[in-house]
């Protein structure tokens, strides 16, 4: 809108919102995505738009994080379920940390009740 509307009050607000959103003292921009192949492209790919077309490095959220135990043992197949789960979680963190950001892993919470949810992650944010 800024660069569309040269003159008036609506090109005069686009910039100033634009101004607003790209200065990191005023606004943080955190772009949520699952530690799976295809929202962790789509994530590099809107993290270099926000860095070259707005100026803004976000930080990064990887939601549904599954904490597993260092050494998971048996032959059994959900032990093979979380060791790729493991190995995959892994290199998508890895091409978070390539982008230069912060990032924090949000945990999969599983309750029934939505506040319990809210809480634990509310609780994995502090």
């Amino acid at each position: 809108m800024a660069e569309a509307i040269r003159l008036g009050p609506m090109g005069e607000q686009s910039r100033e919102i634009q101004k607003v959103l790209s200065d990191q003292n005023l606004c943080r921009t955190h772009v949520v995505s699952l530690p799976e192949e295809m929202p962790v492209k789509e994530t590099e790919e809107l993290a270099e738009t926000l860095r070259s077309e707005f100026k803004i490095q976000p930080d990064f959220l990887l939601n549904k994080w599954i904490d597993i135990p260092a050494q998971v043992s048996g032959e059994n197949s959900f032990s093979e379920f979380l060791r790729e789960t493991q190995a995959r979680q892994k290199e998508m963190d890895q091409r978070f940390q390539k982008l230069g950001s912060k990032t924090t892993h949000v945990p999969l919470i599983l309750a029934d009740e939505p506040w319990d949810i809210v809480r634990g992650i509310a609780k994995a944010l502090r």
